[in-house]
């Protein structure tokens, strides 16, 4: 045998064993830092395996890795006076990788465990229970979206539903434009939040809200499958918590991040610049970050490479010849185990369309003989919470939220055509002025406490609360006429929730939550409309009145323990939701054709929905091995009063309805190079369309646009320190009669790549959306009005972030 090549062999395998064994010391003595020496630290922003060798070199102490370096991850500049721990945790921050002290001489770098996977089972999170707790402490499939992926996200050119849509079983695909449309979750609505307070208008969808939340200042992104009640109505398929960045921990931090997307059909007409800032850093006790990010896109192309529609939704608005602003300031400070802090987020976008869109063809195009002449699509909201945190006030932990939102959303206008026949009438005319306007102002407070229960059980507690919110919602037409009823919320409710473990064996959840609503609608004129086919209806006095739903809601829950590393879990959870009363009072008195001949008074009985109040049993397992990680669940869904919409006629109704499904996510690390993962999902649903208490025909595409979806993906580290990510997504499409017709929808398949290295301190990404420039339809889009809509074609996306 070659001598060399047997040293070789032996030198490398006791490096590895040398590594291996201390690791296994650090976990089985992991010894405290036990002094707080500080050293002189200089060390300029790099990559981070340079930075830790840097520090490493500075402080005298070895740092050991557990398998390869980290790779593809950049770190800030390090100068100061300080001791171990701070500095790892100023380096290490943000990365998927933590640190063990394994004497006062030796540290070892290791993948955190926490950041390996959305699914692994002591990562914590908030969103379910609002208190924190380890994922195996929740009865019900969850899942955490981390920094890495946001971040991979970003060089694809994608929004939060975008990388949602791919990773969450359950959560439909993204439709690819500023609305939300059809983007349900396991069949039903979905609540979106930051930090805990939420962005929806429920008193009138605007659909339009997770596209308007930019990536660029997400830590990451919690996610609750199933009907919920912890953060109120509105959640009845589920909860999306989007956490923001926090700030540097010591000194000051600038990132600095740029992208360039364009299609390639049509480089020069499609290429869209994106510049995001970010200072952040602490003094003494006072930390802050301020965020700006700015945003210009151009056309965008199918697979074909024709030109797509700038509003394929009948007004909602696309994702071309947009200019989006995304400002955040963030301010905190921390005294005596309590923390204060304020964050505002304001939120500016306008979209100019080129061109109507065409509803005639058989994918829906833009109508290139006729240019879009109404206002630009808008939105200029803001967003204020204070937050107060408390340790210890005595019974526990308490966490007050009190928050403040201004949302102001314009909508495109769309003429009359086969495909929008209900338009607005106004001076003997189809009126120009039949754009509108959605403002919305909310109020809020979310107080939460955690009470430990250790004198009844060890380790059990109750998290107990209130919260209270008014709501004052409007819609008008350009010209000042109301297009709904102006309407006024107030909310109270109150919870509590116990979490007690039983043994060894497992943990038990519980709670209730009263909700009480007051709603007062105004009296208003409902204007005229022309009817395509129908003619012009008269505008009739809708009386207004005071209208209050109250429910109490609760769930239950339990994990068992099966081995250390798995479990099983079981759980019945309510969520209580007002539909959309706004669309109700916009329709009010023509929804027939006896109705629009009508010229008698509506009252409000005649149009207001009833609230509904929706059941999810669940049964999971999941477990995480540290080579394999994988949950799985079966769930049934059901309310008695589920809502739908036509999408032809744009009318909604209340009915009796199912849906069921089953879910899987599982990954595995090949090597210390290569993981692969899969993401499954099945979903379906009936409903009882003329309420004879029998569930006879499938639930329309806009609530379950395509049953099955898959999604694939593989990560590699390769040479030069760069990660590679490649995944493909796929959906079946469906084709069912709702009662009304069938529409087919087509399947599809999209593969995607996206690459980061480190480059000149920094770190380069390269994205590829749709490497093979597929045509298809987008099953979410197409569903929204049943009419085809074509996905996008091939994305080349570049980016570059650097930190100072």
């Amino acid at each position: 045998m070659d001598t060399a090549k047997l040293k070789s062999k032996f030198f490398e395998r006791l490096r590895t064993s040398t590594c291996a064994g201390a690791l296994v010391l650090a976990v089985a003595v992991s010894p405290a830092l036990g002094d707080q020496v500080k050293y002189d630290i200089d060390i300029p922003a790099s990559t981070l395996d340079k930075a830790l060798n840097a520090f490493g070199t500075q402080a005298g102490v070895n740092i050991i890795y557990e398998g390869r370096l980290p790779t593809g991850l950049s770190a800030p500049r390090l100068n100061g006076a300080y001791d171990l721990e701070t500095a790892l945790q100023h380096l290490l921050g943000g990365s998927a990788y933590t640190y063990k002290i394994l004497s006062d001489k030796s540290i070892a770098i290791i993948r955190s465990k926490a950041q390996r996977s959305e699914h692994t089972l002591d990562a914590m999170m908030v969103t379910a229970s609002r208190a924190e707790k380890p994922v195996s402490a929740v009865p019900g499939s969850v899942a955490i979206i981390t920094s890495e992926e946001i971040q991979r996200e970003q060089a694809l050119g994608g929004d939060p539903a975008a990388l949602i849509g791919k990773y969450i079983p359950g959560y439909a695909l993204n439709n690819e434009s500023l609305s939300g449309a059809s983007e349900s979750f396991r069949g039903r609505s979905v609540l979106v939040m930051v930090d805990g307070v939420t962005r929806s208008t429920p008193l009138r969808n605007a659909s339009r809200v997770i596209s308007t939340i930019g990536l660029q200042n997400i830590k990451r992104i919690e996610v609750v499958s199933g009907a919920s009640s912890m953060y109120g109505a509105g959640a009845s398929g589920g909860i999306i918590n989007l956490i923001t960045k926090e700030a540097a921990e010591k000194g000051m931090e600038v990132t600095v991040s740029g992208f360039l997307t364009a299609f390639t059909a049509d480089i020069g007409d499609s290429l869209s610049p994106e510049l995001s800032v970010d200072i952040s850093g602490t003094q003494e006790k006072f930390d802050y970050l301020f965020n700006i990010k700015g945003k210009m896109s151009q056309d965008t192309f199918d697979g074909d490479g024709n030109l797509q529609p700038s509003d394929p939704f009948l007004g909602q608005g696309g994702l071309d010849n947009t200019k989006n602003l995304d400002m955040t300031a963030k301010v905190g400070t921390n005294f005596k185990g309590q923390r204060l802090e304020l964050t505002h987020n304001t939120v500016l976008m306008d979209q100019k369309p080129d061109y109507y869109a065409d509803y005639s063809t058989p994918r829906v195009s833009p109508d290139l003989d006729n240019p879009y002449v109404g206002d630009s699509v808008r939105e200029q909201s803001h967003y204020t919470t204070l937050t107060y945190t408390n340790d210890d006030v005595g019974i526990g932990s308490l966490d007050l939220q009190v928050y403040y939102n201004d949302i102001d959303k314009r909508f495109a206008f769309v003429p009359q055509s086969s495909a929008n026949t209900f338009v607005y009438y106004a001076n003997g005319q189809i009126s120009p002025d039949g754009q509108t306007t959605l403002k919305t102002k909310q109020i809020g407070t979310r107080a939460t406490v955690v009470t430990p229960l250790d004198q009844l059980v060890e380790g059990a507690d109750l998290t107990w609360g209130s919260d209270f919110s008014f709501d004052e919602t409007t819609q008008v037409f350009n010209d000042g006429v109301n297009a709904i009823a102006p309407m006024e919320q107030y909310a109270f409710s109150a919870f509590a929730q116990a979490s007690t473990p039983v043994g060894d064996v497992g943990n038990v959840t519980g709670g209730v939550r009263y909700e009480r609503f007051s709603l007062d609608i105004k009296d208003f004129l409902r204007p005229r409309y022309n009817i395509q086919g129908l003619g012009t209806s008269t505008a009739r006095f809708v009386h207004g009145d005071e209208k209050t739903y109250n429910a109490l809601v609760w769930n239950i829950g339990a994990v068992g323990y099966v081995t250390d590393e798995s479990e099983v879990f079981a759980g019945f959870s309510q969520g209580y939701t007002i539909p959309d009363i706004g669309a109700f009072t916009r329709r009010a008195g023509a929804a027939t054709t006896a109705q629009l001949l009508s010229t008698a008074d509506v009252y409000l009985d005649d149009v207001v929905p009833d609230a509904q109040i929706v059941n999810t049993y669940e049964l999971g397992y999941r477990g995480d091995w540290g080579k394999y990680r994988l949950n799985t669940s079966a769930y049934v869904s059901t309310s008695k009063k589920g809502v739908t919409i036509d999408s032809s006629s744009l009318t909604l109704s209340q009915q009796k309805e199912r849906i069921w499904g089953a879910e899987f996510t599982g990954e595995t690390s090949v090597t210390d190079d290569i993981s692969v993962g899969t993401v499954f999902s099945y979903t379906e649903g009936v409903y009882d369309s003329d309420k004879d208490g029998k569930l006879d025909y499938h639930l329309p595409n806009n609530r379950i646009p395509s049953p099955y979806r898959l999604t694939l993906y593989g990560d590699f580290a390769l040479p030069y320190e760069a990660d590679l990510r490649l995944e493909s997504v796929a959906s079946s499409g469906r084709s069912v009669y709702d009662g009304s017709n069938t529409v087919k929808l087509d399947p599809s398949i999209v593969f995607n790549m996206a690459v980061s290295m480190p480059l000149l301190g920094g770190t380069a990404q390269v994205g590829v959306k749709n490497i093979l420039d597929n045509q298809y339809d987008n099953q979410t889009a197409s569903a929204v009005r049943n009419r085809n809509v074509a996905g996008m074609g091939r994305t080349v996306g570049l980016g570059y972030t650097v930190k100072f």
